[in-house]
C-alpha cells in the first residue's frame, strides 16, 4: 500500500475513482494481519487504490476521528462513502464484506469480474 502523510497526498489519492485508506499502527497485531489481506483484496477489487496512513505520524487521524486501528475509510471520486472506524480485529471476510457494501454505494467499477457475479 502506498503511504500517505499529508492532507494534500490524501486529496490526490482519493480525487477520482475508488480509494481505500487504512489507518494503521506499527505496534498493532491486527494491522499486521491486515497487511496479508491487501493482495487478495486488490485482486477482488482491482480498480480501487489502497493507501496507508500511520496513526502515530499523521494529523489526518484527528481530522477523521480515528477511534482505533486498523480503521478503513472508502472514498469514491473524492467523497467519503463508508468507514469501518473502530479498534476491533477485522477478519478478511469482515473487510471483504465491508468493502463490497461500500463499493455498492457508488458503482461496480472497482469489482473484478468474479466479484460482480
Amino acid at each position: 500500500m502506498k503511504k500517505i502523510q499529508t492532507t494534500e497526498e490524501l486529496e490526490k489519492a482519493t480525487a477520482s475513482g475508488f480509494a481505500v485508506v487504512v489507518f494503521k499502527s506499527e505496534i498493532c497485531p491486527s494491522c499486521d494481519a491486515f497487511d496479508r489481506y491487501v493482495k487478495p483484496l486488490r485482486e477482488l477489487f482491482p480498480n480501487a487504490g489502497f493507501y496507508e496512513v500511520s496513526r502515530s505520524r499523521s494529523p489526518l487521524c484527528e481530522a477523521f476521528d480515528v477511534r482505533g486501528v486498523p480503521s478503513l475509510f472508502v472514498f469514491c471520486d473524492g467523497k467519503l462513502v463508508a468507514s469501518y472506524n473502530d479498534g476491533t480485529h477485522k477478519s478478511f471476510m469482515d473487510v471483504q464484506s465491508f468493502l463490497r457494501k461500500a463499493f455498492e454505494k457508488g458503482d461496480v467499477r472497482c469489482f473484478s469480474n468474479e466479484e460482480k457475479n
